[in-house]
């Protein structure tokens, strides 16, 4: 304790000395003394503040240093100055230091003589210092002063340092001071590094100064040393002449002296003198100065606009009223404001004056006050929000209230007509006013709490209580808080307490409630703190304090179990914490609430500010209630007003960080937040499971990166797991949201950045629903910022659905396509949120605590039971029933829903269950997808039942990952399923094993066989049934065969390959010639579809003879194609395929356009014109019935003189495809055809000669075309632009309109165009009615195209769009101004090889208002289908491109295919034509409307994901939102690209008529099926196709089973129906007529009918079945009635077709069922009935056959049957001949093998028979070996050998099935044994017999060599012994007798040539010494002498280079 009492007087001492000193030393006194005589005077305080209130004079100076402020009210002070001995400053005041003077005049003299030590002489101060201000003062003093080197001035001598400033000042007395250092008529000196400033100051007075060089005298300044500025002062002195003009002003006066100025004498280097508006009457400064005074000069020579334009320039700079200049009545120098003499009327308003700036004074000081106060007040970061509230409305009053006694007191000053009521009222009033600023002190500020209960910092004291939940402590002062503090921080941590009241804590260093040292303690706050709804004021903690903890607030952290409710805060936290490794730094979490909570925080409300320090580092996971939620954390109900700015990052209104599953629910954020990185006005950063749920922002959100009005960033969280998995549901924002602008950044109304920022994966999703903002979202200070968006700024991944944005921002900033998906997320004028932040309840609180709870987190044990997918759905249950919580009106209704959600949670999977049971579908999935032969068949269902028994087995996930493996495979291996072998498979293997295996064919012949090999296998593999199969391999065998017949033979089989790659190169061969051989039939075909050409007239021929021309070239183009990049024969197969449709189609076109020019029956030559009847006017047009005419047309308006006519067609017009002129094409149409109905055919364009638009029409200029069909051709090739004077422009009717109008008119014109690769042919336009529409306004209305469009492109890059213009439509290519299209229809086929801007309807929108409503596209639309251009196109099924224009497509429909590659729609491709490979840049059309619409067509973008949506491919910155659908399955994605106007898009599995206005159902075949427009329904076409519909189906399904009398009522009704739909008024109409017959021609009485005639029939083929297969009759019996049941029921006519034809497949299924099983001899007899049966079949009946792949298999089998009987045969007649020994057991053989294959029943029992003959044959080689002997003589083995290997030989060709069907074996192994044992023997024998003839010439040493020999004869065993031959034995014994002869000699008996007898071979000879021990022992005892030495050595060198090391280290030491 004594050392805390001691501290705190050590920091109270502290505070003391730290304040200022005028704080501590109070002012002697603040009232101003008046003071009347000297006396007094001298007596002053010198810090005093006094007025002068009579003349005085004074003798004597102050005798001190005046630094306080005297008045002289306008009185005179008369002086009488002399110097003494010993005076240094002589003037009224010697020395001031921070003076204020004012007011003062003084008279008299101020003398020194020569003898004094004076150093100052002035007449108001010798020397000033510190801050003095000199105001209306004026000296007439003259002043004498002798004394050398002395400063001398009017006023003041000297300006030692400090500030001077006189305003208002003049100086009128004579100065002499002829030895004087510095003279000046007002300051005589000024040193350095001070400041003067004069203003309105001036001098009248001549001045004489010392007269030697280097001394300075001014008229106003002597010499300026440091900063002078002077402002509207002059001065009447000079050193010079005066211009005699100048004495009209008044009396000139000299300044003499050295150095002389008429303002100033000289300016010191180093100092400045500046100023402006000053003038004098000769030079102004001396010889050695310089300044700069802007706007002044010499006085201005006399006159009165002079004088006034003088006083203008003087009075330029504001001063006091009183400081002001003004001028004599006539002449005279300019005199000051208060030195003229007042008239009483100026006396009283001077009075009123003075009293309203006293007023004036006191309301400014006043209302400072307040104001003052108030900044203290708001400046406080503890007080709760509310009283920032009640202190601004207490200072509002304040000031209103001051405001008003100002306006009284003016008012009465003003009124006032006493000078001394006038003071009285000033008084009065400065007085109220102050009293009212003080009486805010008391007002303002206060929190209620008494002092005696505000928390000192020390005090702990404790509350009543136990701290249990029943008995909760009771806090009522912030001491009993700290002491709860104390009590939890020491380990109760569970404790509980309620607030009784508010707590003031002081300001004092906190430490919270349950802090943690540690950012990884897991304790905390576990107990319930109810802080009763009271406020707990003055919360302080501050970082690097005492009260340090790494999660700090109110409390530090909240675990598990704990439990905050009702706590209102108020206060600071500062973050200044330093990490482990001294750096000041906060990295954990601090909240107004708590730092780190896990437990529940429930209505709790803050009014903290929390910031960092000055110069600590970025403090991380800030909340304004909570710094970080995690482990399952609620925070729920709570709002937070505080204000969190500085560098702070992870920053929330509410949260800073949300993570491992917490929520943030029911909240709102009202205050201010600023931060860094990953700042949000709810959570800085959502990660790791968390959620945000009816939340709601209104304060201001500004950060850098990552700024969202709800959530700053969303994106996993990589310290804790790769888990996203966020939700952001029924939140809105209202706040302001700034942010940087930068791709890199991300700005926006809900969310900053969604995504995954770092690299790598995570799991689960970000799901944005049901959010809106209507905050202004700027990043970089601009709405239009980079990555700055509405609802997202930056997006990367995750969906957001039902979102709205009212701000000027665009939904998103940067949007990826790929893994992000919008529905419903629009732009809106008005929000209408869906959040309800006040609906919490704490059932609800507790029940999502529970929900939670149960939730399965990444690292969850139980994520392994369920697995990735089912653990999602399973969390989706809890999620789903979290939302009814939130929604449930009741806590009966919410304990209700956690049950339900018990219940559901039950039936969730686990995953192995789950992944077992799409494992069986996958499976069953794979095996309904292939072919498979009956026991591959079963073996499937086999695998299948097997794999159903695993997966029901398997109880980890894992365990059914390892079952998919083994049934389903791997990239690399295969599964149990590929293992068995499809039906096409077995079948093709069966194809190379009879016909390639092991065959020795040449290459050449290998390689045709295996091409042929391959087609059929590709045959087989896309063959759609078994059956199918089985006939392709029949065929394919009977081919093979015929092929291989003529091969030759080889030794040996040919490089397979080489023979491969043979084969390929002869399939690419191959394919090249059969499409040459396919062109050159189509050419033959039309040559003779063309016929003898002779018959023609010449013009004719030649126009026939060149249209076969062009169409030959069109099909041998399309035919030709390089095969030789394709590496396998099914590439070359499909690329044949490919050509062979390109070969057909342009054959097509070409029979098309043959086939009108022979149809044509014009005979217009192409030359002669005829004009027609009329006069071209309106009410008299020109009536056109001939080709002639309509050419005479033509010519007329070329020529220029058509302008405006008009005309009508009156019959149909044939051109003959004559070359047409072209109306139009060297000066517009501009007049009217109305074609009446009429058709003009035989259109023909093919040379471009000069023009550029082209079609019936060029160019058009407000014409009206309507009521006209045109059909034709307009075929240009190798169009080159280049040069030409406009771009290309084609229409079927017009090329180029401007404010055209086409009313019913159709287009069949076939229009084909090649374009070069030219610059120009970018702007190319074609369409089948107009090319290009530009200019003026256009109407198309009710048109129709029917002509195909297609557009070739050179290679290169060049392309039609390719320059922002052009395009392709099937209505219009390019428009270009304002348009209306409405009704249009293309059915037309749109082909482009590539271009920007391709459509059913318009190929480019680009400019102006266009409409396009109620159009349809029923065509194909294709372009760059190679995709040959890089991330450019725009292909779309009624638009290609809409770029810029106020565009709207509303009510239209595709049910085209669209084929493209990059930004491809089914309604529209694209706002864009390309984009960027990186970011897009966002120049969409925000003008676009698309509305109303759907898209029935395909997408056919084969693996390309470039911008690609069923609707848009490329939408941007257009609407999408209403009435848009499209049909499951066009695309992968509804939408290729995200709308920054949001877009809402519906799909569906079937289009209804409702999907938008103005449709009807599409019957009759109409549309496809698809809803139509009921316009097109009205139309004659429409009527007319549903009529031919009707009498199709009455013809096909109702007239073959009604009787003749009911096909008369079906005419009639027929009849009858085409009148009612003919003549409908109404779509309606149509269809009630439509309806009303197809239910008769349906009548169920109908359908009695057909069944009855199909059961006779069915009767009638039974019978005859029966007769034909009597052996059969029970499965017919079976059969017939199975049919009749199906008979029964049918539900339509045509279906009893169906039955029958079952029933005769069936007939046939029966008869090929018994064939299995039959030996092959009753085989034989069968089969061919069978057959016959098969081949009576019709298509159809053949296509249902069950098991028709049994009869090839069965005749194959009967096939392998004969052949085994031949080889059989062959073997037993080649064997008989080759083993004659056993001819008789080779007979037997051959004969029960040929009772086995009659007796066989497949072909493994065939196989088998001659297995057992080949096997037989072997055991009787093996039987004629015989036993081999144990003792073999030479010859005896020679004949054992042939045996032995004769029937090895016959074994070794034997297949190892055949192999172990010998029995005997082991007979010929052992036989084998034998005789390799022989061969042994004999060569032991051999060696014997070696030695033996080694010994050679016996002499007395050949002992050796003979016992050599003998031994080893010795060692031979019996068998080898008989095989040394008796010569060998002989020669031995006569060797061992020749020795004996010769050892039984005499030593001295010579020796003879005769051999010596040789000794017995038993007896024994002397052993020689054996030497070999001693060598051995040498040879030891040296390698352990070389051992040794080398050890030796080794040692010796270690040690050598350890002295080495030594003397190294000593060396460097």
């Amino acid at each position: 304790m004594r050392k805390r009492i001691t501290a705190l007087l050590l920091a109270g001492v502290l505070a003391l000395g730290l304040l200022p000193v005028p704080i501590l030393a109070a002012p002697a006194g603040d009232t101003v003394q008046t003071i009347s005589t000297a006396a007094e005077f001298a007596a002053m305080d010198p810090a005093g503040c006094y007025r002068l209130a009579e003349d005085v004079t004074i003798t004597a100076p102050f005798p001190a240093v005046f630094t306080g402020s005297l008045d002289g009210g306008g009185h005179t002070v008369t002086l009488a100055l002399t110097a003494q001995a010993d005076t240094v400053s002589l003037a009224l005041f010697p020395e001031t230091d921070g003076a204020s003077i004012q007011a003062l005049t003084i008279t008299g003299t101020v003398s020194a003589g020569e003898d004094s030590g004076l150093a100052y002489a002035a007449a108001l101060a010798g020397s000033t210092s510190g801050d003095t201000e000199i105001t209306a003062c004026k000296t007439t003093a003259r002043l004498d002063i002798a004394v050398p080197g002395a400063s001398v001035g009017g006023l003041t001598a000297a300006q030692l340092d400090g500030t001077l400033t006189l305003t208002g000042c003049a100086a009128a007395g004579e100065i002499s001071a002829p030895q004087a250092a510095f003279t000046g008529g007002l300051v005589g000196r000024q040193e350095s590094y001070s400041a003067l400033t004069m203003q309105n100051c001036y001098q009248t007075a001549n001045i004489t100064g010392g007269a030697e060089d280097g001394l300075c005298t001014g008229g106003l300044i002597g010499s300026v040393g440091g900063d002078a500025v002077l402002r509207g002062c002059w001065s009447a002195a000079s050193p010079e002449d005066h211009a005699a003009a100048l004495t009209a002003w008044g009396a000139p006066y000299t300044v003499s002296g050295g150095l002389t100025g008429a303002l100033c004498g000289a300016v010191d280097g180093g100092a400045s003198l500046t100023g402006a508006h000053c003038f004098w009457i000769a030079a102004p400064v001396g010889s050695d100065g310089a300044f700069h005074l802007p706007d002044s000069g010499l006085f201005p020579e006399y006159g009165p606009d002079r004088r006034e334009a003088l006083l203008a320039a003087l009075n330029t700079d504001a001063v006091p009223e009183g400081c002001a200049y003004l001028l004599p009545p006539d002449t005279g120098w300019p005199l000051l404001r208060w030195e003229q003499p007042l008239t009483e009327e100026e006396r009283l308003a001077e009075a009123r004056q003075t009293a309203a700036a006293e007023v004036e004074t006191a309301f400014a000081a006043a209302l400072d006050r307040v104001q003052q106060l108030l900044a203290a007040v708001t400046s406080r970061t503890g007080l709760w929000y509310e009283l920032y509230d009640a202190a601004r409305q207490t200072a509002s009053d304040a000031a209103a209230r001051l405001a008003q006694q100002r306006a009284e007191a003016l008012s009465a000053l003003t009124a006032g007509t006493d000078i001394n009521e006038i003071q009285r009222l000033a008084a009065e009033s400065r007085t109220a006013m102050e009293q009212t600023a003080a009486g805010m002190e008391n007002a303002i500020g206060g929190n209620g709490v008494s002092m005696d209960k505000r928390w000192d910092g020390v005090t702990q004291t404790r509350p009543t209580g136990t701290g249990t939940a029943a008995d909760p402590f009771l806090i009522t002062s912030g001491a009993e808080l700290a002491w709860f503090a104390a009590r939890v921080n020491g380990g109760s941590t569970a404790l509980c307490a309620r607030v009784t009241e508010p707590l003031d804590l002081g300001d004092m260093p906190w430490t919270p409630i349950g802090a943690s040292d540690s950012v990884d303690t897991d304790g905390g706050y576990c107990g319930t703190f109810d802080g009763g709804g009271f406020i707990i004021h003055s919360l302080s903690v501050t970082d690097g304090t005492a009260a340090v903890r790494s999660y700090t607030g109110l409390f530090g952290t909240v675990a598990d179990g704990g439990t905050v409710r009702h706590v209102r805060v108020a206060g600071s936290i500062t973050c200044d914490q330093p990490d482990s490794g001294g750096n000041r730094v906060l990295n954990c979490a601090a909240g107004g609430i708590a730092g780190r909570s896990s437990g529940i925080i429930y209505r709790c409300e803050t009014s903290v500010h929390i910031t960092t320090a000055p110069g600590a580092r970025p403090a991380v996971h800030i909340g304004g209630i909570a710094g970080q939620l995690s482990g399952n954390g609620i925070l729920d109900g709570c709002v937070s007003y505080g204000v969190l700015t500085g560098d702070l990052s992870n920053t929330g209104g509410i949260a800073g960080t949300v993570r491992q599953n917490a929520v943030v629910r029911y909240c709102r954020s009202e205050g201010t937040v600023t931060g860094l990185r990953s700042v949000g006005g709810i959570a800085g950063f959502l990660t790791g499971g968390g959620q945000i749920r009816e939340c709601e922002n209104r304060a201001a959100v500004t950060g850098t990166i990552g700024v969202g009005g709800i959530a700053g960033r969303l994106d996993k969280d990589s310290h804790y797991s790769d888990e996203l998995d966020v939700t952001v549901t029924h939140a809105a924002n209202y706040g302001s949201v700034s942010g940087s602008s930068g791709n890199a950044c991300g700005t926006g109304g809900i969310a900053g950045w969604l995504g995954a920022v770092e690299n790598g994966t995570y799991t689960g999703i970000a799901a944005l629903s049901y959010v809106c903002n209507g905050g202004t979202v700027t990043a970089g200070g601009s709405t239009a910022g980079v990555a700055c968006g509405g609802l997202i700024g930056n997006w990367k991944t995750g969906r957001v659905t039902h979102g709205q944005n009212a701000s000027a921002n665009r939904l998103w900033g940067v949007a990826e396509t790929l893994g992000t998906a919008a529905e419903d997320a629009v732009q809106v004028s008005a929000l209408t949120p869906d959040t309800a932040p006040d609906a919490g309840r704490w059932d609800k609180t507790t029940a999502t605590r529970t929900l939670l709870a149960r939730r399965i987190t990444p690292t969850d044990a139980r994520r392994a039971v369920y697995g990735e997918e089912q653990s999602a759905v399973y969390n989706d249950i809890l999620l789903t029933y979290l939302r009814r919580v939130e929604l449930s009106a009741s806590a009966a209704e919410t304990d209700t829903q956690l049950a339900g959600c018990d219940a559901q949670l039950q039936t969730v999977l686990t995953g192995a269950a789950a992944a077992g049971a799409q494992l069986l579908t996958d499976m069953r999935a794979y095996a309904d997808a292939r072919l498979y032969g009956p026991e591959d068949a079963a073996e499937l269902q086999r695998l299948l039942e097997q794999a159903a028994q695993d997966v029901a087995a398997a109880v980890t996930l894992r365990d059914v990952t390892l079952l998919r493996q083994t049934y389903l495979g791997t990239d690399r291996l295969d599964g149990l399923l590929q293992r068995v072998p499809t039906y096409p498979a077995r079948m093709g293997q069966a194809l190379y094993s009879a016909f390639i295996y092991q065959k020795n064919y040449t290459l050449e012949d290998m390689a045709a066989l295996l091409c042929a090999y391959e087609d059929w296998c590709l045959q087989m593999n896309s063959a759609a049934a078994v059956q199918a199969v089985d006939a392709l391999y029949a065929d394919a065998r009977q081919a093979l065969s015929q092929l291989v017949f003529t091969f030759r033979q080889t030794d040996t089989p040919p490089d397979m390959a080489e023979a491969a790659a043979l084969a390929l190169e002869l399939a690419r061969t191959r394919a090249q010639q059969r499409l040459t051989e396919l062109a050159d039939s189509r050419i033959a075909a039309l040559a003779d579809l063309a016929g003898d050409l002779t018959r023609y007239p010449a013009a004719r021929r030649q126009q026939l003879t060149a249209a076969l021309a062009y169409s030959a070239a069109a099909i041998r183009a399309a035919a030709d194609r390089d095969f030789s990049a394709l590496t396998d024969h099914a590439a070359v197969a499909a690329a044949l395929e490919a050509a062979a449709v390109d070969v057909e189609t342009a054959y097509a076109a070409a029979c098309t356009r043959l086939q009108r020019l022979l149809d044509s029956t014009g005979d217009w030559d192409g030359v002669s014109l005829r004009q027609p009847e009329g006069s071209g006017t309106a009410d008299d047009p020109y009536r056109i019935a001939a080709a002639q005419e309509l050419a005479w047309l033509a010519r007329t308006v070329n020529s220029g003189a058509g302008e405006g006519l008009c005309a009508v067609l009156t019959a149909d017009i044939d051109l003959g495809y004559q070359p047409w002129p072209v109306i139009g094409a060297s000066a517009p149409f501009t007049g009217t055809l109305d074609g009446q109905g009429h058709t003009v055919s035989g259109l023909c364009v093919t040379e471009l000669s000069g023009r550029t638009a082209l079609g019936l029409f060029g160019t058009a200029e407000h014409a009206v075309l309507r009521d006209i069909t045109v059909s034709g051709s307009i075929d240009l090739t190798g169009v080159d632009m280049t040069g030409a004077a406009d771009a290309l422009r084609v229409g079927g009717l017009v090329g180029l309109g401007s404010g055209v109008t086409l009313e019913r008119c159709v287009s069949q014109v076939e229009i084909t165009v090649s374009l070069t690769n030219a610059a120009d042919n970018q702007s190319a336009a074609l369409g089948g009615l107009a090319g290009r529409l530009t200019g003026d306004a256009h109407r198309l209305t009710d048109c129709r195209n029917e002509g195909a469009i297609t557009v070739t492109m050179a290679p290169g890059s060049r392309y039609p769009g390719g320059s922002g213009q052009g395009g392709l439509g099937g209505v219009t290519g390019s428009v270009t101004s304002d348009a209306v299209l409405a009704r249009c229809v293309n059915t037309g086929t749109i082909t482009a090889g590539r271009a920007a801007g391709v459509g059913g309807i318009a190929g480019r929108l680009d400019g102006g208002s266009i409409t396009v409503t109620q159009c349809a596209n029923q065509g194909a639309v294709s372009n760059d289908t190679a995709a040959s251009l890089l991330r450019r196109g725009g292909t779309g099924g009624i638009a290609g491109l809409a770029v810029s224009g106020s565009i709207t497509i509303d009510r239209c429909y595709n049910t085209g295919a669209v084929s493209g590659h990059t930004i491809v729609g089914g309604i529209l491709g694209g706002e864009s034509g390309d984009y960027a490979a990186s970011i897009p840049s966002y120049t969409g059309n925000s003008a676009l409307v698309v509305q109303n619409c759907y898209n029935a067509g395909s997408l056919r973008t084969g693996s390309s994901t470039e911008r690609i949506g069923s609707l848009a491919g490329y939408p941007l910155d257009g609407r999408y939102r209403d009435g848009l659908t499209v049909l499951t399955g066009a695309a992968r994605a509804r939408l290729g690209w995200r709308s920054s106007q949001g877009d809402s898009v519906a799909q569906c599995d079937t289009l209804t008529p409702d999907v938008f206005p103005g449709l009807v159902r599409g019957i009759g075949g109409l549309n496809g099926g698809y809803p139509l427009f009921d316009w097109q329904l009205l139309e004659s076409r429409g009527r007319e196709a549903v009529i031919a519909y009707l009498a199709d189906y009455y013809a096909q399904y109702v007239q073959p089973y009604v009787s003749a009398a009911q096909r008369q009522t079906f005419a009639q009704l027929l009849t009858d129906t085409s009148a009612a739909l003919r003549s409908a008024a109404s779509a309606d109409a149509i269809l009630t007529a439509y309806d009303a017959a197809m239910a008769c021609l349906t009548s169920p009485e109908l359908l009695a009918q057909a069944v009855a005639a199909a059961q006779k029939q069915l009767t009638a083929r039974y019978q005859d079945a029966c007769k034909a297969h009597p052996h059969i009759a029970a499965d017919l019996l079976s059969l017939y009635e199975k049919q009749r049941a199906a008979l029964t029921a049918c539900t339509a006519a045509n279906e009893t077709d169906t039955v029958l034809d079952a029933f005769a497949a069936g007939v046939v299924d029966c008869l090929l069922l018994k064939l299995a099983g039959l030996p092959m001899k009753e085989l034989a007899e069968r089969l061919p009935q069978a057959e016959a049966a098969a081949a009576a079949l019709t298509d159809a009946q053949r296509g249902m056959l069950l098991y028709y792949g049994r009869l090839p298999e069965r005749k194959n089998m009967l096939a392998l049957y004969q052949q085994n009987i031949e080889k059989l045969t062959q073997w037993s007649e080649e064997d008989k001949t080759s083993y004659r020994d056993i001819w008789t057991e080779l007979t037997e053989l051959a004969e029960t093998g040929r009772q086995a294959l009659d007796d066989a029943v497949d072909a493994e029992g065939m196989t088998a028979a001659l297995d057992v003959y080949c096997a037989g044959a072997a055991e009787a080689l093996i039987t004629a070996i015989g036993p081999v002997p144990e003792l073999l003589t030479v010859e005896d083995a020679a004949l054992y050998q042939k045996a032995i290997l004769r029937a090895q030989a016959y074994y070794n060709r034997l297949s190892d099935v055949q192999k172990e069907l010998v029995p005997n074996l082991e007979e010929l192994e052992a036989a084998q044994a034998r005789y390799q044992q022989f061969e042994k023997d004999l060569a032991a024998a051999r060696q014997v017999e070696g030695l033996i003839a080694a010994i050679g010439t016996v002499t007395a040493d050949s002992l050796a060599a003979l016992q050599r020999a003998q031994t080893a004869y010795d060692a031979l065993t019996a068998a080898q012994k008989i095989l040394v031959s008796p010569a060998m034995l002989t020669l031995l014994q006569t060797g061992w007798t020749r020795w004996q002869e010769l050892a039984s000699r005499p030593a001295d008996t010579p020796a003879t040539e005769e051999p010596a007898p040789a000794p017995s071979p038993s007896a024994s000879a002397p052993h020689p010494f054996d030497w070999s021990l001693v060598w051995m022992s040498l040879g030891v005892a040296a390698c352990f002498c070389v051992i040794l030495f080398t050890g030796t050595w080794f040692a010796g060198a270690r040690r050598a280079a350890r002295r080495r090391a030594d003397n190294s280290k000593e060396w460097y030491s």
